[in-house]
C-alpha cells in the first residue's frame, strides 16, 4: 500500500508494469494496508512469484514457507501435518527444520501483558492511598477551619448524621472531580498514542465505570474519619470559636 501511494499516487495499479532490477513485473493486485504496529506489515513489501525470485538470487533454495491458517484452532493440527510432510522431504533428517509458531509469541505478549497490568494495577493502588490521604488531610483542614459553622448546625438541630453525610458527600466530591479529570487526561493521553502509532482506539464503557466507582470509593473511605470528627464535635466548644 505505501509503495503504490509513493509510486501511482494511490491510483489503481493493477494491470501495470513495474521494473525492479530491470525485470519488468505485471501488477495483478494489491493488499490491503495494515498497521505499523503488527509484527507482518507488508505495506512497504511487494511479492513475486517464488521462481522468480530463486532466478534472480541465483539461489535453488526456500529457506522460509509462510503458512497462513484460516482457523487458528486447528493450529497444532496443522503444524504436525507440516512436520509430516517435512520429515519426509528431509529423509526423516534431525533438526533439518524449525516450525515458529506466532501463536508462542501472542502467548508470550499475553503473559507480558499481564505482568504490565499488575504493574500498573500497583502503581495505580499507590496513587489511590497518596490521593485519599491528600483528600483526608483536606477534609481535616477543612472540619478544623469550619468549626465554629458545625457548632451552630448542631446548636440548631441538625443531627451528627447529617453533618457527618454533607463531609463524605464533600469529599466524594472532591475525589470525583480529580478522577474524572483524569480519567478525560487518560483518553486523550491514550488517544493521541493510538493515532501516532496507527492503532485503532476504543474504551470498554467497564472501564469508565471502574474509574468512577473508584473514585467514589476513595472519596467514601478517606472521607468518613474526617466526617466522623465532624459529626461527633461538641456544640458548645465549637460555639467557643465564634
Amino acid at each position: 500500500s505505501e509503495i503504490n501511494k509513493d509510486i501511482f499516487l494511490d491510483e489503481n495499479p493493477i494491470g501495470k508494469n513495474i521494473k525492479i532490477n530491470g525485470i519488468s513485473f505485471k501488477i495483478i493486485g494489491t493488499l490491503k494496508p495494515g498497521s505499523e504496529f503488527e509484527f507482518s506489515s507488508n505495506n512497504n513489501s511487494i511479492f513475486i512469484p517464488y521462481t522468480t525470485a530463486m532466478t534472480i538470487l541465483n539461489n535453488r533454495n526456500i529457506s522460509e514457507v509462510d503458512v497462513y491458517m484460516t482457523n487458528s484452532n486447528n493450529s497444532d493440527q496443522i503444524i504436525e501435518d507440516i512436520k509430516v510432510v517435512l520429515n519426509r522431504a528431509f529423509n526423516y533428517k534431525e533438526n533439518a527444520f524449525f516450525i515458529f509458531n506466532f501463536e508462542d509469541i501472542i502467548d508470550a505478549i499475553g503473559d507480558i501483558t499481564g505482568l504490565m497490568t499488575l504493574l500498573l494495577a500497583g502503581i495505580a493502588s499507590i496513587s489511590l492511598v497518596v490521593g485519599g490521604i491528600g483528600i483526608m488531610n483536606m477534609m481535616l483542614v477543612s472540619v478544623t477551619e469550619r468549626t465554629s459553622e458545625i457548632g451552630l448546625r448542631k446548636a440548631l438541630g441538625a443531627e451528627p448524621n447529617r453533618i457527618q453525610l454533607q463531609f463524605i458527600l464533600e469529599s466524594i466530591f472532591l475525589s470525583l472531580f480529580g478522577g474524572l479529570f483524569g480519567l478525560v487526561l487518560g483518553l486523550l493521553i491514550a488517544y493521541i498514542a493510538a493515532t501516532v502509532i496507527g492503532y485503532p482506539f476504543s474504551v470498554s464503557p467497564m472501564t469508565l465505570f471502574i474509574a468512577i466507582g473508584f473514585s467514589s470509593v476513595v472519596g467514601i473511605v478517606f472521607g468518613y474519619a474526617p466526617a466522623r470528627k465532624a459529626s461527633k464535635l461538641n456544640p458548645i466548644d465549637a460555639l467557643r470559636r465564634l
